[in-house]
Order: C-alpha cells, then sequence, then structure tokens
C-alpha cells in the first residue's frame, strides 16, 4: 500500500496557514493606561494588513523584586478557519461563539486558546523623548 500522505502537514493543515487577523480596532483600557510595568500602555494601529497591538512593557525580575529594561511589543490575535480555539470566562463558561475579535485587555480577562504573532524588541537606545516618557512613568 502507498500512501500519498508522507507528513503531518498533508493530513492536517497548519495552525498558521489561512490566519484571519482578529484583533480589535480599539482598547479603550489600554490607550487610557500609564502604566508600563503592566504591559499597559499602548495603542492600536491599524495597516493594510489589519490592526495590531504596540505598546511598551517592562520586564519584572523576582530575584532583584524589581522592574528592568523596557521593551517595545506588537501583537496580532488571529484564528484559523481550520481550527476552533475555545475560550472561556473567569467562571468556565463557554465563550468562544461571543469573541469575533481580541484586544489586549480582553485577553487579560478569559482563558483558553488563540493564535498571537508577537514581536518583542528590548530598548537599547533612549531618546530624549524616551527619557521623558520614563520619568512621567
Amino acid at each position: 500500500m502507498v500512501s500519498d500522505y508522507n507528513t503531518f502537514e498533508d493530513v492536517i493543515p497548519g495552525v498558521f496557514d489561512n490566519m484571519v487577523n482578529i484583533t480589535a480596532g480599539s482598547d479603550t483600557a489600554l490607550a487610557s493606561s500609564t502604566n508600563a510595568n503592566n504591559g499597559m500602555y499602548g495603542e492600536v494601529v491599524s495597516g493594510n494588513d489589519g490592526n495590531m497591538i504596540i505598546m511598551m512593557d517592562r520586564v519584572y525580575n523576582p530575584q532583584s523584586g524589581s522592574y528592568g529594561d523596557y521593551n517595545t511589543v506588537a501583537v496580532k490575535y488571529c484564528n484559523n478557519p481550520n481550527y476552533k480555539f475555545y475560550k472561556y470566562n473567569a467562571s468556565g463558561l463557554d465563550i468562544t461563539n461571543t469573541y469575533t475579535s481580541l484586544n489586549y485587555t480582553d485577553t487579560k480577562t478569559i482563558r483558553g486558546a488563540t493564535i498571537a504573532q508577537f514581536f518583542v524588541k528590548k530598548l537599547d537606545k533612549i531618546s530624549f523623548w524616551q527619557s521623558m516618557l520614563m520619568q512621567i512613568l
């Protein structure tokens, strides 16, 4: 017997194939927050391929008990029509079908799965404006 299926991907579609960007167009709590220490300082931006969240975050070092480096973080939340990613509220109720878009604040209160594309870059060089921002934070 000969099979045309030689790899796992021949049988089951890839999770990252056919992704659909479901990042919400706004996040009021993120936009109005000034707390970079908990990843809550950013904005939703729109581009040719949908929405993306850009935020500033700091790394907490539990050994020293303090926050360290600043990072720039870009996030896109996605779904894949070939898979179902279940989501639950804090009480364990299935809320999968109630979410057609996600923002960063949503992800702090729901449990379950989704595809998230992250880009994280440590801010090594600090400009005048970044140093002014740090004084405010």
